[in-house]
Order: structure tokens, then sequence, then C-alpha cells
């Protein structure tokens, strides 16, 4: 907290520093035993830099570059910029404890600041210069000496925003008890010893190589990545056409696995349509058969009631031995009975027996011959029954 020390300001009429500053305007001062004075209010801004360039009556004239002395043993030079600005009612304190120089204390004329200004420069105020070189000055110069014992040459390059930001902590709190504030602290410039200035340079080369093969590390890291996608999308590619193949082929199988399916579908039906065309044939094959053998066995028995059973037996004997005939195609003896060829005399008794043995040996023979005829009728009927599938009423 800040020591106002308003205990030594005098109030207005008492001898001393006055606590209420006067602001621009027109007062009724006598000046042989009053004396103003000037106390800027804007900022002012001061260098610790080389003297050449600076005016004469600057504030900052006596202010040199900073020589340093690092933790390392190294000798440099530091160069700074210090903003200050100091408001009126902070004046009065600010003059208490640096206090004002006069030009000549006997002569009354050059007693006060305002008196006898013949030229058009500004008027320069004695308690800013007493602020100056009694108080910042010294100030400035002891913190960075102290600081530099605890860090290396190189330290205040690398680590320059933490040392500038220290210091302007620490200039600002120390001007606070002056009534004047601190506005802004800068180094503005450090010159290291040439041979540090030579590490500085290697250090940043060596700091620029390593950036760079790192930055063409990351690239090459980048292009791998890069060919690494390209060959995993192509490879992605080919297992997704892998599978769209499969399921073409899966799909393709599905379809001729169906179409087998109805083929064997269609030729079951044709078969089934087929077999009961067969059954249905034979059905009426069959039908057929026993419609003509039963209108047989009807023509039969109309015949024997008409003609009788022996009637018809006796006809059918007839027939049979007809038929008999005419298949075997045996000639009959023309002549049973024949006269002998010698002498012109016969004997009857003998050629009827000769004609009568012989019409019995062809009987014989024509009864074999119809009862083989019968039996071969018989095997090829019962054939013909076996080659007949079985009806559905079976």
């Amino acid at each position: 907290m800040r020591c106002s020390h308003d205990d030594r300001l005098s109030k207005e009429g008492e001898k001393g520093v006055q606590r209420k500053p006067l602001l621009p305007s027109k007062y009724p001062i006598n000046r042989r035993i009053q004396s103003v004075h000037v106390v800027p209010t804007n900022e002012i801004i001061l260098e610790w830099s080389k003297a050449e360039g600076k005016d004469a009556d600057n504030y900052d004239k006596i202010l040199e570059p900073l020589q340093l002395r690092s933790k390392d043993g190294f000798v440099f030079q530091l160069q700074l910029t210090q903003t200050i600005c100091i408001a009126a009612k902070d004046a009065p304190q600010m003059i208490l404890k640096v206090g004002t120089q006069a030009i000549d204390p006997l002569s009354l004329e050059y007693s006060n600041a305002l008196d006898n200004i013949t030229d058009k420069k500004s008027v320069k105020s004695p308690a800013i210069r007493n602020l100056v070189g009694r108080v910042l000055a010294p100030l400035v110069n002891s913190y960075f000496q102290n600081a530099a014992q605890y860090f290396e040459a190189l330290d205040f390059f690398s680590k320059r925003s933490a040392i500038q930001k220290h210091a302007a902590d620490f200039i600002k709190k120390a001007l606070n008890d002056y009534g004047v504030q601190s506005i802004q602290t800068l180094i503005t410039d450090i010159d290291l010893p040439d041979e540090l200035e030579e590490l500085l340079r290697e250090r940043q080369i060596l700091k620029q190589q390593a950036e760079n093969y790192k930055r063409q590390e990351l690239t090459e890291q980048a292009r791998q990545s890069l060919i690494k996608q390209q060959e995993e999308n192509k490879a992605q590619i080919k297992i997704v056409e892998a599978q769209s193949n499969l399921e073409v082929a899966t799909l393709n199988a599905k379809a001729k696995l169906e179409e087998s399916k109805a083929d064997a579908q269609i030729q079951q039906e044709k078969d089934e349509l087929e077999l009961k065309r067969m059954r249905e044939e034979s059905e009426i094959k069959t039908s057929e058969d026993e419609k003509i053998a039963g209108i047989r066995i009807e023509e039969f028995r109309q015949r024997v009631q008409v003609l009788s059973p022996a009637i018809y037996a006796q006809l059918e004997s007839e027939g049979k031995w007809a038929e008999a005939y005419a298949n075997t195609q045996i000639k009959l003896p023309e002549v049973f009975i024949g006269a002998s060829s010698g002498g012109g005399n016969t004997s009857g008794g003998g050629g009827i027996v000769e004609a009568s043995a012989m019409q019995m040996a062809f009987l014989e023979i024509l009864r074999d011959s119809l009862k083989s005829k019968r039996q071969n009728e018989q095997i090829n009927m019962s054939r013909e029954y076996e080659i007949l599938p079985p009806s559905e009423n079976d």
C-alpha cells in the first residue's frame, strides 16, 4: 500500500508543499513568498540508450545502457524503455519526496521556474529530473544488476519475456510510493559479447535445422501415411469386389438351384402325367378287353341257348377241325383205297383196312397239331397279361 505522507503536505496559506495542486487557470500569487513548479501530467518516455541523438534538456539525457554481469561471468549491455505518468493529484506528493532545485536561490528573479522565460522552449520540471536521476535510474540499475546474478547471459534471450514482466512489476510498485504511475517497461535491446553472439547464431542454426528435420520427418510421415491409406483403400476396393463377386456367385448358384428344382418339378410332373396317361390307357384297354370278353361270353351264351349245348359242341368241334385242317395245311389222301397194279385182281378186305388205318393216323396227327396250337395261344395270352400294368381298381 502506498504511503501518502499527507501529514507532511500543507494546507492552503501554510508554509510548505500544498496538498492541493493548482490546475491550469489564473491565480493571484505573491511570487516573493511563493514559488510555482510545473509538473507535466502527460506520459513521459525514458530510454536507457546511448546519449547520441538526445537533446541536452531531455529527462533521459543521463540514462545510459545498463552494464550487467551474468551468472556465468559474461558482461553485456541492456537497453530498455520506461514510460511514466504523474497524475495532478499525485504531483504534490512526488515534489515532497524528490524535491525541487532552484536555478539560483540568491537571485529572486530566477528563484521561480516561471519567471523571466524569454525563449520558446518548453519548461522542464526539475522535480522530474530529480525523479529520474535520484530515484528511477538507481532503482532500475539496481534491479537488473541483482537479477543478472541469477541468470546466464543467454537466458536474457530465452527468458526475456519473464525477466521483463518481473522488472515491470517491481518498478511499478516502487514508483507507486512516489505518486508516479509506471505505464510500461520494455527491454529493447540486449548486446551480448561476440563469442556469445556466435554461439547464439549456431544455436539458432541448429534449432532451424532441427525444425527442418522435424518438418521433413513430419512430411515423410504424412507421405507414408498417405501411401498406406491409398493401399488400404485399394485393399478395401478389392475386398468389396470380392464380396460382390461372392454375392453374385451365390445368387447365380441359388438361381441354378432354383432352375434345377423347377426342371425337376417339371420333369416329375411330366413323368406323373405320362404315368397317369399309361394307367388311363391300360385301364381303357383293360376295360375294352373286358367289354369284348363280356360280349363274346354273352354271344356264346346266346348261341348255346339257341342251338342247345350238344349241337353247339358238335358245330364247335367241326369248326375247330376245319380250322386245324386249314392251319396244318395237310393234304389228305385223295384215294385211301386203291387196286393193286398186278393182274387186275383186288383184295376188297385188305384195302379197307389199310384206308381205315391211314385215316386214324391222320386224325392223330391233326389232334396233336391242334393241341400244340392251343398251348401256344395260352402262353401268349399269359405274357400279354404280365406286360399290362395293374389297373387302379386292383
